[in-house]
């Protein structure tokens, strides 16, 4: 998958490093016999741990594979419903990413998100309420918390409508 590719894979203490291919493979020449540390690390993910390879032969094969965990952060904010105390039941969404959270009684989300720039709106929901998209981009850090304004829902309003006669049916 294209979350495979673009890896960097580094051995530590030299000028050897590549990147990984489309299908996540890759291949360090030049290295001489020897143990050796490498790390990789790809923007958008936790580096992984360094591990010790080592070599004897012509090729030596990895008999593991490298597993990179996507990095994440927390978006957080407060959502109130006008006129109203009880703050809960407001459905937060993250566009594109289908992501969603319910806030508490007192307006207070968080969602967990990959790290990232998003130009997504973020949407709140409440069937008594307006909606009221939050349109600016916002971004996400590895292990950090990103902050948005606070976002209040306006109620919907109601109407009634009817006729008025006299009495005699006019």
């Amino acid at each position: 998958t294209a979350d495979e590719a673009g890896a960097t894979i580094s051995v530590i203490g030299t000028n050897y490093s590549t990147t990984s291919n489309s299908d996540g493979n890759f291949t360090i020449t030049g290295l001489t016999k020897g143990t050796y540390q490498i790390q990789v690390s790809k923007s958008g993910y936790i580096s992984s741990d360094m591990y010790l390879v080592n070599i004897e032969d012509t090729i030596t094969t990895l008999d593991y594979g490298i597993t990179l965990t996507q990095a994440k952060g927390t978006l957080s904010g407060v959502v109130n419903l006008s006129g109203n105390s009880d703050n809960s039941g407001v459905i937060v969404t993250v566009g594109s990413t289908g992501l969603s959270t319910v806030k508490n009684v007192y307006g207070q989300y968080s969602i967990t998100l990959p790290t990232g720039t998003y130009q997504d709106d973020i949407i709140f929901t409440n069937g008594d309420y307006i909606d009221n998209p939050y349109t600016n981009s916002f971004t996400i850090s590895a292990s950090q918390t990103t902050q948005i304004s606070q976002i209040t829902l306006a109620s919907k309003t109601q109407s009634i409508t009817g006729i008025v006669k006299d009495n005699n049916g006019n």
